[in-house]
């Protein structure tokens, strides 16, 4: 019995505490926490009170709840003035969180405007490079083909002077000379 004697104590307070809460007088020195002094704070005419949504009110009566604003006569002046500040200090911060987010979503489409312009330069760069690979390619295998074709000539003509010696034509014999193989180094004398 002694445990759950302070289980049962915290419990209950737990689930008092937003009772309490709830039923709590209002306090006359929000102003003084808020930084603001009770003289000052002028009397300020509320507005009027608006007309609650008839399904709305129905269904918070239903949950057995009701969402009507004291009359003018019952109004704190001191709690109407702090609510005005605080609203007018929350707008403030939501203007500036808006325009924080213009333009933070001003900097993002720069950020990527510059990408897209960036990646369309790299594209086209590598699209360049591949032609201009694909040209060299083109044109050392054309190249090569020419010295091959030069190399298959020669050879043929050292072939006919080789057969000419061997035939005794030593005019023919004399004139000739192998051919170097293309890429290769000269032959030395």
């Amino acid at each position: 019995m002694k445990r759950t004697a302070p289980v049962l104590l915290a419990v209950a307070t737990l689930l008092a505490g937003p009772v309490l809460a709830q039923s709590t007088a209002p306090v006359d020195n929000v102003d003084a926490l808020l930084g603001a002094s009770a003289q000052t704070s002028a009397q300020t005419p509320a507005r009027p009170a608006q007309v609650p949504n008839p399904a709305s009110a129905t269904a918070l009566e239903l949950k057995g709840e009701t969402n009507a604003p004291a009359p003018d006569s019952e109004q704190n002046p001191v709690e109407v003035s702090i609510t005005q500040r605080l609203n007018a200090q929350v707008a403030e911060r939501n203007e500036l969180a808006d325009q924080t987010d213009h333009t933070n979503q001003a900097a993002y489409a720069e950020a990527v405007h510059e990408y897209t312009e960036q990646k369309a330069d790299v594209e086209a760069e590598t699209e360049r490079q591949a032609i201009d690979a694909q040209i060299n390619a083109q044109s050392r295998a054309e190249y090569d083909a020419d010295q091959e074709a030069r190399y298959q000539k020669a050879m043929a003509d050292w072939r006919a002077t080789v057969a000419a010696c061997d035939r005794g034509d030593t005019a023919r014999c004399n004139a000739g000379s192998m051919p170097a193989r293309p890429g290769s180094p000269p032959p030395v004398n």
